[in-house]
């Protein structure tokens, strides 16, 4: 058979064009367009742009789709010439998980769209205290957790701390234990002291994040101060209230029936610089009799209210500014008593023993002129 050598040229360039056409196409020059990311009973549409001699066929994972996806689901597909070139359409009307998935427009074609289906937004409840904060009691645990109102096995819970990820898996923190929803940590410290988020993320969307919340953490003052003094009448009285707190707090003092945040009178308050805690140093002078009792120190930040308070107390004993005198003037009394007493004794004693000598020596013992002559008896 003779061919024509025009019409074996031209089938040879036709030949050519279209090789060289979808071999451009499959090298991936398919560009779509749409959201990487939806969310579900949302709609979405994937746009394809190919040449007019590619096929349009429609996959998902690998697979044609030949069928609705699930009961209350459907595709409809659209095609359009735009500027020399197909324009092929998928549309959702609503979308839903099963939806997640890559998919293409033409089944030789390298090029693909992925699509991740965000389920039900997802809200998250805190364990927040009073007024959005999250309190912090020193030296026992503190535990932050997130609920969630749509759990799903796609997302996954983070934690941060002053927007920095918390790690746990190389000792950097070994007080803090991160399971399901919540954040533990363990004899919480001023170091602890944060602002911590909990993020849902999910992990079949890049690590979009669904919902999060955040945490206040402050730390409840504790207050401790020595448990009772002693001070003399007249003299003056120093106690400091030692104090621990974030942010820094204020201290307050009840005197009797009146309280104190400012210096009045014979009560005195100052602040140590080098704790920097506010009016953490009062002064009593003089002290009177009157002071005798309780006086009580409370430390104040957001994270204590008028009816929570952290306080201290200590017992102040009072002396008489003479007590120091009266044992030794009773001293004094006993030394003269026993001296007037034994003086009395001896005076009496040595009198006792005058008059005794006296009555001993009777009249016929007496040494008299004529004594003598009668004690000798004369012979006849």
């Amino acid at each position: 058979m003779d061919f024509h050598p025009k019409f074996t040229i031209g089938a040879f360039s036709l030949v050519v064009l279209v090789i060289f056409t979808r071999s451009s196409a499959y090298g991936g020059n398919i560009l779509y367009e749409g959201n990487a990311t939806v969310d579900e009973g949302e709609p979405f549409t994937i746009s394809c742009f190919l040449t007019l001699f590619d096929p349009v066929q429609w996959e998902k994972d690998g697979k044609v789709i030949v069928s609705e996806p699930g009961p209350t689901s459907a595709y409809t597909f659209h095609e359009e010439s735009v500027d020399g070139k197909v324009m092929a359409s998928l549309v959702v009307k609503k979308a839903s998980p099963q939806h997640s998935g890559s998919y293409r427009c033409n089944t030789l074609s390298t090029e693909s769209h992925q699509i991740y289906v965000i389920s039900a937004a997802s809200e998250l409840t805190p364990n927040r205290d009073y007024d959005g904060y999250k309190v912090l009691n020193y030296a026992e645990p503190l535990v932050l957790t997130c609920n969630e109102s749509n759990p799903s096995p796609d997302f996954v819970m983070k934690w941060l701390k002053n927007g920095k990820p918390i790690h746990t898996s190389e000792g950097e923190r070994p007080n803090i234990v991160i399971k399901n929803t919540s954040l533990t940590i363990n004899r919480a410290m001023d170091d602890d002291v944060a602002n911590y988020t909990c993020q849902l993320v999910n992990v079949k969307a890049n690590n979009s994040v669904v919902a999060s919340a955040d945490f206040w953490v402050v730390g409840k003052p504790f207050v401790k101060i020595q448990e009772t003094v002693t001070v003399i009448e007249e003299e003056k009285l120093k106690l400091e209230c030692i104090v621990l707190g974030k942010p820094a707090p204020t201290v307050e003092w009840r005197v009797g029936n009146r309280t104190y945040d400012q210096s009045d009178g014979r009560v005195k308050l100052s602040t140590d610089p080098n704790k920097g805690i506010k009016n953490n140093i009062l002064e009593l002078e003089p002290v009177q009799m009157s002071d005798r009792g309780e006086i009580v120190c409370s430390g104040h930040n957001v994270a204590t209210t008028i009816f929570d308070p952290n306080e201290a107390k200590v017992f102040v004993r009072v002396k008489d500014k003479y007590a120091a005198l009266w044992p030794f003037l009773g001293i004094c009394a006993e030394v003269i008593v026993l001296c007037a007493v034994i003086f009395i004794y001896e005076k009496k004693r040595n009198k006792a023993e005058l008059e005794e000598s006296d009555t001993d020596q009777s009249p016929e013992q007496k040494n008299t002129p004529d004594h003598g002559k009668d004690s000798v008896r004369h012979r006849k």
